[in-house]
């Protein structure tokens, strides 16, 4: 069973720090992060010691596990995703397992399973699927050792 959620009407900036307005951060990767540009189609599973901004069309999966995954405008991942902090700006198929917070944004639509302890949805934002906000550490165990048998 699945349903559709669309967030509240108050918008959030894109910033680092705390928003006055709101209890939780927003993150933003490091400006070193690791870029998959828009012209790459990506078929198998994909990892990565720093944080990653996606623009690319990935099948498989994506594995950053305690850095930041930026799912860019455009971009149409059909992948399980494992970060620290997970922000979706294009299209998501699969499951979003971040170990701090899932943020879909404006435009960003994801059709799956989101767990994470905090998930914000912006204005224009869609979910179809599941989300579970209880602490995902069976859920790192199990990447973990799906990682392990590659």
């Amino acid at each position: 069973m699945s349903s559709t959620v669309r967030a509240p009407s108050t918008p959030m900036p894109r910033t680092i720090q705390m928003p006055a307005r709101s209890s939780h951060p927003v993150v933003t990767p490091a400006s070193g992060a690791s870029s998959l540009s828009g012209t790459l189609r990506i078929v198998g599973t994909v990892t990565a010691e720093e944080d990653l901004e996606i623009a690319a069309r990935i099948d498989g999966a994506v594995a950053a596990p305690g850095h930041c995954i930026v799912v860019q405008a455009g971009a149409h991942v059909d992948a399980d995703l494992l970060g620290r902090d997970i922000t979706v700006h294009g299209q998501v198929r699969g499951k979003l397992t971040g170990t701090e917070i899932v943020d879909v944004r404006s435009g960003g639509a994801v059709h799956g399973t989101i767990a994470a302890p905090r998930v914000v949805l912006e204005e224009g934002g869609v979910v179809q699927g599941r989300v579970d906000t209880r602490p995902v550490d069976a859920a790192l165990r199990v990447a973990a050792y799906r990682r392990r048998q590659s």
